[in-house]
């Protein structure tokens, strides 16, 4: 890919890395499970919980 400029370059690559990466990496302080992963279990496991009560 050619950019115009290299802050064009350098905002392509951050919004990869934010947007793609991090979202799928898994993570030490979240039991190695992906940030989206996490979340969903999460998400589960509150529903799970409300319709426990």
């Amino acid at each position: 890919m050619h950019y115009a400029t290299r802050s064009d370059a350098m905002s392509d690559l951050f919004h990869c890395i934010a947007g793609l990466y991090n979202l799928s990496r898994h993570h030490s302080t979240l039991g190695y499970m992906s940030p989206t992963t996490f979340l969903q279990d999460w998400v589960e496991r509150r529903r799970q919980q409300e319709m426990a009560a």
